[in-house]
């Protein structure tokens, strides 16, 4: 796409400052309006609104790109309109356009999305992740096993914990896929304590295969289990999944 370029209507010296205080675009935006056929109808007012709700979106924009970049999801392009509602997936139309809206944040509610190898939990998960994007929220996407990879590898080198607590603790959603995909050892189930008493008031989104009757056994079968536990499931909305395959479902063999 060839970028129009508008003739300059304010002096060098103005957009100097402009750009000295980060709002360089307001030049370009300026340009634009007064080159418009009906620049000489609008008021000062009018033109200076339309000039402000551009730099405002831009800045939006910007914040919603940045955000994106820094969530790492695994799904980036997930959205909640492309959401599969088939009646074998058991899946909720309703409550997932509520989960879109973000409302859930509000209360720090945590959100278990439970289901068989390929039903779409991770697509699911970074739908509501991008949802929550878009309104400007900071998100994070992790691999449990990841994150108990990046335990080890700070234990084995006598690291400090904090920099670990503080990286997951910090969004204001977190999102764990492949939640307790392997039994967790004792001290990294204190890791865990410790990272869900720090998000205390934030919402977590957690993908698993497994029920959460199972979960205490999965985390060592000890107090530290039911103290993760318990952070969890009193405060949650739990999404158990259908039989449907969606990696089968939507593979380009079989849409032929």
């Amino acid at each position: 796409m060839v970028k129009v370029v508008y003739p300059s209507i304010l002096c060098d010296d103005t957009v100097r400052k402009l750009s000295a205080i980060g709002i360089e675009k307001m030049s370009d935006y300026v340009n634009e309006i007064e080159a418009s056929p009906d620049a000489v109808k609008l008021l000062f007012k009018d033109k200076l609104e339309m000039i402000i709700d551009r730099l405002y979106q831009n800045k939006i924009n910007d914040t919603i790109k940045r955000l994106r970049s820094r969530a790492k999801l695994s799904e980036p392009d997930a959205c909640t309109q492309s959401i599969v509602y088939d009646n074998n997936r058991n899946l909720s139309r309703s409550a997932v356009l509520e989960l879109a809206t973000c409302g859930f944040m509000n209360y720090g509610t945590n959100v278990v999305i439970e289901g068989m190898t390929g039903s779409g939990k991770t697509y699911l998960a970074c739908a509501i992740a991008n949802a929550a994007i878009e309104k400007c929220y900071k998100t994070l996407y992790v691999r449990l096993p990841d994150l108990i990879q990046e335990f080890e590898e700070r234990e084995a080198m006598h690291l400090s914990k904090t920099v670990l607590y503080k990286k997951y603790a910090r969004p204001t959603l977190l999102i764990i896929d492949e939640w307790l995909l392997q039994p967790t050892t004792e001290s990294f189930c204190n890791c865990l304590l410790e990272i869900f008493e720090r998000r205390k008031g934030l919402s977590t989104v957690m993908c698993t295969l497994y029920e959460q009757s199972e979960w205490h056994n999965r985390l060592g079968g000890n107090v530290q289990a039911e103290s993760v536990i318990d952070r969890i499931v009193h405060n949650c909305v739990d999404i158990v999944l259908g039989d449907l395959n969606m990696r089968a479902y939507t593979s380009p063999t079989k849409m032929k």
